[in-house]
């Protein structure tokens, strides 16, 4: 039992007293949940496989790397469209 809990029983304190006592145990029970809210999340973050979360993303940039390599087909279906290039001189040649 608290301080305020005993006064509260035994009405040593003065009602006053006792509701203000209370409301900063009201206030640091929150602040306290609030934090145990906090170190569970973070218990649930320390507990993720790191091994596997390693392998995992090796794999996707294995995947990535392997798509960037690959040469683009003119003309292919899932291609996208080049873009229309003209050389210095095609283009000053056009302006004349």
């Amino acid at each position: 039992m608290t301080c305020a809990q005993i006064a509260l029983a035994d009405g040593s304190l003065p009602a006053d007293d006792i509701k203000g006592r209370l409301g900063a145990e009201k206030a640091r029970k929150t602040t306290l949940q609030t934090e145990l809210t906090k170190l569970e999340q973070m218990a649930g973050v320390a507990g993720l496989d790191t091994a596997h979360l390693k392998r995992t993303l090796r794999e996707k940039i294995s995947d990535v790397t392997a798509l960037l390599r690959q040469p683009c087909r003119a003309g292919a279906p899932d291609a996208p469209e080049a873009p229309h290039r003209q050389d210095r001189a095609g283009a000053r040649g056009s302006r004349a």
